[in-house]
């Protein structure tokens, strides 16, 4: 019997993954607009993700956010950071 109060302790204490603050679950559409009050801006469509373009970690990245075809449900974001400088890409 203890196991199973310290098990349901432990299920209500769980966090949600987030991304920026953000809960990575629920429709793209309001996902997207949670991003867009960050400043993120939407870039393109490929399929079933959505490119943002925007600051991360205080450097420019794509945001890509993948979701369910048929539901339109949030279930993965990632990010690719600028690093390449123009003294970097010359050299």
């Amino acid at each position: 019997m203890p196991f199973i109060a310290l098990s349901n302790y432990a299920q209500e204490k769980l966090e949600h993954l987030t991304f920026m603050g953000i809960p990575i679950d629920g429709k793209i559409n309001k996902f997207k607009r949670n991003l867009e009050k960050k400043g993120l801006r939407h870039y393109t469509t490929l399929n079933n993700d959505y490119i943002f373009r925007g600051s991360f970690a205080g450097d420019e990245a794509n945001i890509y956010v993948m979701c369910d075809n048929k539901t339109k449900t949030v279930y993965a974001v990632g990010v690719s950071i600028d690093c390449m400088s123009h003294k970097i890409a010359k050299e």
